[in-house]
């Protein structure tokens, strides 16, 4: 019999792109019955979060993180701390389908952290007012974190193509985007800015003192404030203006 070996390749292809995506992954059988659970941690002075989790941050001690999700995926939700860092994160190799992934609330309460990293596509975000001393916020993600701070420096990097909102009061900013998000902060009173852009995202920011901007990408930066010295580098396809 005469093989076709081009088809032979073409059909495999097809099988495994078809049934690929569910070896390796567990099948979790959902009851629809949401419960609450409390666990008990270290004390931390970071966060990260990998995963699609809709999180809140709220003012409080560290240490009792509340997860709120179908009682089934429970088990499957990490939660630990390493060097002083909160990991959370869904096990490998669990498919979570979409239905569900926006009924996983998580509530961590801090009283001060350094940093925060995003590399998923959820939803971080903050009611009250976070007084942190200088502050780190990371997103590599597609997701979006909202959050309200009173700090000394906020330095943001966004490498995904997520959004960022900022609102409250710091003396210096930094922001600095390689991805095509975008980092909103017109609600941010900052007296020193230094904003950079080598993607396709945007920036705008509230300044009053200093402003130091640089595009080297296609995207934006616009500025309100009426900052008293402007710093200003366009070697891309952006612009930088006034709001």
């Amino acid at each position: 019999m005469k093989v076709n070996t081009k088809f032979l390749i073409v059909s495999m292809f097809i099988l495994t792109n078809v049934f690929g995506q569910n070896w390796g992954t567990k099948k979790i059988d959902f009851t629809k019955i949401i419960k609450t659970e409390t666990r008990t941690t270290p004390q931390y002075e970071a966060i990260k979060i990998s995963s699609f989790f809709e999180t809140e941050i709220i003012k409080g001690t560290e240490g009792q993180i509340i997860i709120t999700a179908d009682e089934a995926i429970l088990p499957y939700i990490i939660t630990e701390v390493k060097n002083e860092t909160l990991h959370i994160s869904l096990e490998n190799g669990i498919y979570i389908p979409y239905k569900y992934q926006n009924k996983i609330k998580i509530l961590i309460p801090v009283e001060s952290i350094n940093s925060l990293h995003s590399s998923g596509s959820g939803t971080i975000f903050s009611k009250a007012i976070l007084k942190l001393d200088n502050f780190k916020l990371a997103l590599s993600g597609s997701g979006d974190i909202r959050l309200q701070l009173d700090s000394q420096q906020v330095e943001v990097q966004l490498s995904g193509s997520g959004n960022i909102l900022l609102e409250g009061n710091c003396q210096d900013f930094i922001g600095k985007i390689s991805g095509s998000g975008n980092i909103k902060t017109p609600l941010l009173s900052t007296q020193n800015a230094t904003v950079a852009i080598s993607g396709s995202g945007n920036i705008n920011v509230n300044c009053t003192n200093a402003l130091d901007a640089k595009i080297s990408g296609s995207g934006n930066i616009s500025y309100s404030g009426n900052p008293k010295q402007i710093e200003s580098k366009v070697s891309g396809s952006g612009n930088i203006k006034q709001r």
